[in-house]
């Protein structure tokens, strides 16, 4: 009983504590929780993306074993951190990491990338780098999807967050993505 008291206790100030408003330093700040919030559900979502996209290369035979998924995350972290848990984990039975890109050549042996915000006018070559590359590219960048970029996770007034999904960049760098997913999503061409 004492044990079951004892954990119960721990879940409560862990779920506390993951509800306080924490900066991208990692010190207490007066942030937003709901954007913290809306963060999380995008760190949750580019795992699912993680999970549900397949690569041309992975899938050919003899390829599944020492393949990583490398997310690349270019122009910061926007996501103040609720990536780094992923890192070491697997989806797909491929260890996944997380890594800062500075440069275009910094994104070629990314699976994913994700564009922040900041990285608006750089997208217009980042989209020429990444011609004929099967990169999984993510943002939430509002018009992303209709500027070239495959995933838009875009905010809406409700707060809420809806996934847009640009077909045609999917099919052209030879990803796709399962149907579960593709159903929650709007899609364009």
């Amino acid at each position: 009983m004492g044990i079951l008291v004892n954990r119960i206790c721990k879940i409560l100030l862990l779920a506390g504590f993951l509800m306080l408003p924490v900066s991208a330093h990692g010190a207490w700040a007066q942030g937003d929780p709901v954007q913290l919030y809306e963060q999380k559900i995008k760190a949750g979502l580019v795992y699912n993306f993680l999970k549900s996209t397949s690569w041309p290369d992975i899938a050919q035979p003899g390829t599944e074993q020492n393949i990583k998924l490398k997310v690349c995350l270019f122009g910061g972290d926007p996501f103040d951190g609720y990536l780094l848990p992923m890192e070491g984990r697997t989806a797909q039975r491929h260890t996944i990491t997380i890594s800062q890109s500075i440069s275009f050549n910094d994104i070629d042996g990314c699976r994913v990338l994700f564009v922040n915000r900041n990285e608006e006018t750089a997208l217009p070559e980042l989209f020429e780098h990444l011609e004929g590359k099967s990169i999984l590219t993510i943002s939430d960048m509002e018009g992303f999807s209709e500027q070239g970029g495959m995933i838009e996770l875009a905010t809406e007034k409700d707060r809420r967050v809806h996934i847009i999904i640009n077909k045609k960049a999917l099919e052209s760098a030879g990803l796709d993505i399962q149907d579960s997913l593709m159903k929650l999503a709007q899609l364009i061409e």
